[in-house]
């Protein structure tokens, strides 16, 4: 436990350098200038391969789901919360992970809300996106993203529900619950396709490396209960593609082109390698009392 302690406080301290940063574009600290802050930000400035972008395809190929098989249980006896800019819920105790191209485990970390989307699909942004993220051993990253639509009737999302009936509790920046248990199964909603790209963290240190894979059919559910989520103004503007690949794979496409061989070429810098103990230590330091800038330097260990 003492090695661990030094290691959380390590994390902690990483960018003890650096100002606070946030999503409001006109600001000195907003998007446009996250580069400009310190110099462990400086890759949201130079790395040309940003996140997030607009979905639109330049590879397809057919038959593509068998390519992200999954491990996805109930989740028991996590902690969700409201840490500055998102809702999330980590520190899980169950098993699951998922198996990108036969690689992995990539085992579930944490996941969190956009609201509005950050990603688009094919120049349209939806009222609310998920990103479920993975590591595996050596802290590389997998994001699974799902985006949420209203339904034209009542249709409730079990995992939104669950988690709505919390969010009365969480409103309070730091502050986690106790949840007993939650059905992921729903959310790999991946059978008509996904797609494919490399980017980065979408918050600073802008980590490179990411794999992204977002899946291709909104979940629809009833706009009462993508009210409660909405309002949180956190997806960072559109970054520009430049010349990478998005790969569709989609069981219906009749004319796929070659793929390229997927590269995984992770970016090991500080804020990716050991990421889980990022986590822990985010979850851990959210325990304590803490000011506005110390609370929005901590958030930037963390994958958005």
């Amino acid at each position: 436990m003492l090695v661990l302690g030094v290691l959380v406080l390590f994390f902690i301290s990483l960018h003890a350098q650096c100002p606070a940063w946030s999503y409001d574009e006109t600001a000195p600290n907003g998007p446009a200038r996250w580069g400009e802050l310190c110099t462990p930000y400086s890759n949201c400035l130079s790395s040309p391969d940003q996140s997030p972008i607009d979905l639109v395809h330049t590879i397809q190929t057919v038959d593509g789901t068998h390519h992200l098989q999954h491990k996805y249980n109930v989740i028991t006896d996590f902690q969700f919360g409201l840490i500055d800019y998102a809702y999330e819920g980590l520190n899980f105790t169950a098993d699951n992970a998922i198996y990108p191209f036969g690689n992995g485990p990539y085992v579930l970390r944490e996941f969190h809300f956009h609201s509005p989307s950050e990603h688009y699909m094919n120049g349209v942004q939806y009222p609310l996106e998920v990103h479920f993220v993975h590591t595996d051993a050596t802290g590389k990253i997998v994001v699974l993203g799902v985006f949420y639509e209203q339904s034209s009737t009542p249709i409730k999302d079990a995992f939104l529900s669950a988690l709505a009936q919390y969010l009365p509790a969480v409103t309070i920046p730091g502050v986690f619950i106790n949840v007993p248990a939650l059905d992921l199964q729903s959310q790999m909603n991946t059978d008509s396709g996904f797609y494919h790209y490399e980017g980065t963290t979408t918050i600073p240190p802008c980590i490179p490396g990411v794999q992204f894979f977002i899946s291709r059919t909104p979940i629809a559910t009833d706009s009462t209960i993508l009210n409660k989520f909405a309002g949180l103004n956190n997806a960072r503007p559109l970054q520009p593609r430049n010349n990478r690949n998005v790969t569709v794979y989609s069981p219906s496409s009749q004319t796929p082109s070659t793929a390229p061989q997927v590269k995984w070429a992770f970016g090991l810098s500080a804020g990716g390698v050991g990421l889980g103990l990022v986590f822990l230590a985010r979850y851990a330091y959210s325990k304590f009392g803490r000011s506005k800038d110390e609370r929005d330097l901590e958030l930037s260990l963390l994958t958005k």
